[in-house]
């Protein structure tokens, strides 16, 4: 009661020094009648609207929901997060952090934070890891220095919905390592990754989405005889360790498949022709990365299987996103491949990237050059390990923005 006597003489106080709105005069009474019929996240946003009105909130309405529901405090923050370029909403720890306090994917940074999302890579919470797209990365047996977390994706989202001043941009997603393993020097892997927000065309009511085009090459040298002349065929063996998503290897029956058909039907591209591959593009059921599968004679250096894949990664609103958490989902043991059969798809995912951008969306001649010649010796960075090369993400190169 006390702080409906100290609300009541408020106005008459604020009075003298500024001119209050229509709204901050109403009768209290008024204003209670009002609140009755508003959610609490209403509330709490015309709360906000002035000192007036918090004081009003804060002393008359019940807001302690809010601190015991992580949904409604998401709510909330999400609707503030509009009128804050600077800030994205996390969905883990529930708070507003700053764009800048994101790092890129591929920063080999560590921040020591009590949010699980923007700290240590792996970082356990109460219920098990992060959810990661770790598997659709993963092109080798070695850990990768790519990392992508859902910090990531709403971050990007929020700056180019301000206008992209602050903090990273899909341009910085882009990353590419190569690995020659000296344990295994049969073979190089190559990882390509770029990203590219969607603008649905005359869709206000559809928000914008972050599409990241992945490709990995394996390249098998020639003094690994792994595609036998003879009668065309893959051995099984060769892939049973390769990944495309959580739910596929490039060993289950219908990826070998395509692959069997496009080395009998159109066999290896040489160094000057397009890569062969696959007539038809490939979803996986259980989490939706769509893709395919070519191959590629680099003469000298070997033959090579690639792997190009599109990953629509929605809004970044809500982490119960079925376009994130399908594809984010954590297992440590491994991509459940076979369980769910592959799908013909119609290429729909590509084509929002393609279309996202006037740039060449096909990465493959850039891939290639770095490995024909080993050429990434000499145009990548050497990471700490001596089997590792990488080009660096455009604000590692040339600083982080304040």
């Amino acid at each position: 009661m006390k702080g409906f006597k100290d609300w009541l003489s408020r106005p008459l106080r604020l009075l003298r020094n500024k001119r209050l709105s229509g709204l901050e005069l109403l009768p209290p009474e008024l204003l209670l009648q009002i609140t009755d019929y508003l959610a609490i996240v209403d509330t709490i946003c015309l709360g906000l609207c002035s000192r007036t009105l918090h004081h009003f909130t804060t002393g008359l309405c019940d807001l302690s929901p809010v601190q015991r529901n992580k949904s409604l405090a998401l709510s909330a923050l999400n609707r503030l997060v509009r009128d804050l370029p600077r800030m994205f909403c996390c969905h883990y720890c529930a708070r507003l952090h700053s764009i800048t306090d994101v790092l890129p994917p591929a920063t080999d940074q560590i921040i020591f934070t009590k949010c699980p999302d923007l700290g240590a890579p792996y970082r356990y919470r109460g219920d098990g890891p992060l959810p990661s797209l770790m598997w659709s990365f993963k092109v080798h047996s070695l850990p990768s220095g790519y990392r992508f977390q859902h910090c990531h994706l709403a971050a990007v989202l929020q700056n180019h919905s301000c206008g992209g001043r602050w903090g990273i941009n899909s341009e910085s997603l882009a990353y590419t390592e190569v690995v020659d393993y000296p344990e295994d020097p049969a073979r190089t892997t190559l990882l390509s990754v770029e990203g590219r927000v969607y603008v649905p065309a005359g869709a206000r009511s559809t928000p914008p989405s972050l599409v990241l085009q992945i490709q990995q090459w394996v390249l098998f040298h020639d003094d690994d005889v792994v595609f036998a002349d003879r009668d065309n065929d893959v051995p099984l063996s060769v892939f049973h360790r390769l990944y495309i998503c959580g739910g596929q290897k490039l060993g289950t029956a219908a990826v070998m498949g395509a692959i069997r058909s496009v080395v009998q039907q159109r066999g290896f591209s040489s160094l000057d022709e397009q890569p062969s591959s696959a007539a038809e593009y490939m979803r996986c059921p259980l989490c939706e990365v769509e893709f395919q599968i070519s191959l590629e004679d680099c003469g000298k250096d070997g033959k090579a299987v690639i792997i190009t894949k599109w990953l629509d990664l929605g809004a970044g609103m809500d982490l119960e996103d079925p376009k994130w958490k399908k594809k984010a989902d954590f297992d440590l043991s491994g991509p459940r491949g076979g369980l769910h059969p592959t799908m013909a798809s119609s290429g729909e995912v590509r084509r929002l990237f393609c279309e996202s951008s006037d740039r060449e969306s096909d990465p493959t001649p850039r891939n290639k050059s770095y490995l024909v010649g080993k050429q990434y010796r000499r145009t990548m960075y050497k990471s700490s390990w001596d089997f590792l090369y990488y080009t660096p993400h455009p604000i590692a190169r040339h600083g982080r923005r304040t």
